[in-house]
């Protein structure tokens, strides 16, 4: 039965192609016991030639013999890989299987490693051996990148107006190169320039010559090498690039290049102009000392301090437009003596009219909020009223706090301790962007304007609870809890309704934390202990007691050794 769909080349498809052994050259398609065609893949993957493609028969064998010669090509060809080839076929026919050379392959020369039957030899062949070569058996060729550098470059950087590489001509100088790069910019520096070479062992040497004479014919032109490298310095590259600063009351503050002419409602308009806050009155600009020759005493100036004013409109007012800018000069536009912005507080809990306050006066006081909140409700709790302050952090303040977090959450885990026993510290911690300004209400209300009613600032919260009535117990107690109110009962009573002191506990350095934000801590003499005293809506904790660390065997027995040399100097003395 014969099947004109059914080709050599679709079983062989199907079937995955020849094994890892299999040759690409040599597959038999074989019917009634003998070979009707012989097929060769190359052929077909170079030139699309399909003609021993022949129709398969029911009953027909492919059968694809192992490969009878293999060599490998490593590197610049388009197809590295390996290669079935037939006999006596030349290196430059297994080229064209792989597609050719890259354009980067070194062809004058490839090395090939060689089988010999005792070891492997390198042996060298070049361009004219190519057609006449024939591979071995495990042959490898490696084909190597041409060299990268160039046999005959020049180049030229800087101010000129074509920078780039140029084609090195026979006994080309600088000045042609100068030519050939359109000639010097107006801001080339003429009076220096250098050559970058290399010498002939590589290593990097610097030639130095005066640009205007060179042009001039008034010393020797200099001969160029290959890969030298000519440098045009820019007058702006050899000198401090001229800045301009403002600070204060503008909408971009900054460093500004400086221009000349420049003036101080210039630099006002690149920062964007003046805030509504800014004083117009006393702007002030600061300049450099540049007396180098002045001696310098306990009274020398370290800069020049101007002080002039401006115009809202920006327009020059009398003598002002004058006084130009000078390089590096730093303008500072102050706030205005009146200019405020709001600030606000809050205050909450028993309170009539609760909410955001704005503070009308600098002196506004804790019984000026609860007056104009209008007053406070029958059910306020005066001795738990607390006021919490804003804490504004610096930077090295910001960095010590989170640094704290991470060493306790390290800590714990090295420990092996238990998230809830640390919960407290870090607590403790993260509240420190806030105090809690311990204050008495009642004996604000009924002396206001006092020392005790303290002055109110931006960002203030005052926060006055109902009557309270329990006691909260946290830290190192077996269950951290509320517990009930009682003024009969002792510390160490809450701390048992709490399940008692942990196995970690610091007895020593419980404290309370009163509902108005004050603390107190245990005092304690010998063995005796004084705790403090408790109030509706305080907080007892207890602190997790710190572990020592240990002495190592090595370090017990250096202080043993110490000790025992000291008490006997001390011995010899007394004696």
């Amino acid at each position: 039965m014969k099947c004109t769909l059914a080709t050599a080349f679709n079983a062989l498809f199907a079937s995955g192609g020849p094994g890892i052994n299999g040759s690409y050259r040599d597959i038999q398609v074989i019917r009634n016991s003998k070979v009707v065609a012989t097929i060769d893949v190359y052929q077909y993957l170079q030139s699309g030639n399909k003609k021993n493609d022949v129709p398969l028969r029911d009953g027909d064998i492919i059968r694809i013999n192992p490969y009878s010669l293999r060599i490998e090509l490593k590197g610049e060809v388009k197809k590295p890989g390996l290669y079935d080839v037939l006999t006596n076929e030349s290196f430059a026919q297994v080229l064209t299987y792989a597609g050719g050379f890259t354009d980067n392959a070194y062809t004058s020369k490839i090395n090939v490693y060689k089988n010999t039957s005792t070891e492997r030899k390198v042996t060298t062949i070049n361009e004219q051996q190519f057609q006449t070569v024939i591979p071995d058996r495990g042959d490898v060729y490696i084909i190597g990148k041409i060299l990268n550098r160039f046999s005959n470059r020049v180049s030229i950087e800087g101010a000129v107006y074509r920078p780039g590489d140029y084609e090195l001509k026979e006994r080309m100088t600088v000045s042609q190169l100068i030519k050939e790069a359109d000639g010097l910019r107006e801001d080339a520096f003429s009076n220096r320039a250098t050559i970058h070479r290399l010498r002939k062992d590589l290593s990097p040497q610097i030639v130095s010559f005066d640009v205007d004479k060179l042009i001039n014919g008034l010393i020797e032109d200099i001969v160029l090498n290959k890969e030298d490298r000519v440098e045009i310095y820019s007058k702006f590259d050899l000198k401090e690039g001229y800045i301009v600063k403002i600070d204060g009351e503008v909408s971009s503050p900054g460093s500004y290049l400086f221009e000349e002419g420049m003036n101080v409602q210039d630099l006002v308009l690149l920062s964007g102009g003046l805030k509504e806050s800014s004083s117009l009155k006393r702007v002030e600009i600061s300049r450099r000392v540049k007396d180098t020759a002045t001696q310098l005493t306990e009274d020398t100036k370290t800069a020049i301090i101007f002080q002039q004013e401006i115009r809202a409109d920006l327009k020059d007012s009398s003598g002002f437009n004058q006084f130009q800018l000078e390089p590096f000069d730093e303008v500072v536009i102050r706030i205005a003596p009146g200019y405020f912005v709001q600030k606000n507080v809050v205050i909450e809990g028993e309170i009539f009219f609760a909410g955001k306050y704005t503070l009308q006066a600098k002196n506004d006081r804790i019984s000026d909020l609860i007056k104009r909140a209008g007053g406070l409700t029958s059910s306020a709790y005066l001795n738990g009223a607390v006021l919490v302050r804003t804490r504004n952090f610096s930077r090295t303040e910001e960095t010590n706090y989170e640094q704290g977090l991470k060493n306790l959450v390290k800590q714990s885990l090295q420990a092996g301790t238990a998230p809830n026993l640390v919960q407290a510290e870090v607590l403790d911690i993260t509240q420190k962007t806030s105090d809690f300004v311990g204050i008495n209400l009642e004996r604000i209300l009924d002396n206001p304007k006092s020392e005790l009613d303290l002055f109110l600032n931006d960002g203030d919260t005052l926060r006055i609870p109902k009557q309270l009535q329990t006691v909260r117990v946290s830290g190192e107690v077996l269950y951290p809890t509320l517990v009930r109110y009682d003024p009969d009962i002792s510390f160490k009573s809450y701390v048992l309704g709490a399940g008692g002191f942990g196995d970690r506990s610091s007895r020593k350095k419980s404290y309370v934390v009163y509902p108005n934000g004050s603390v107190k801590g245990t005092k304690y003499f010998l063995f005796f202990k004084n705790y403090p005293a408790l109030s509706p809506g305080a907080e007892i904790y207890v602190p997790i007691k710190r572990e020592r660390e240990r002495l190592r065997t090595g370090e017990v027995i250096t202080l043993g050794a110490t000790l025992v040399s000291m008490l006997a100097i001390l011995f010899s003395a007394l004696k």
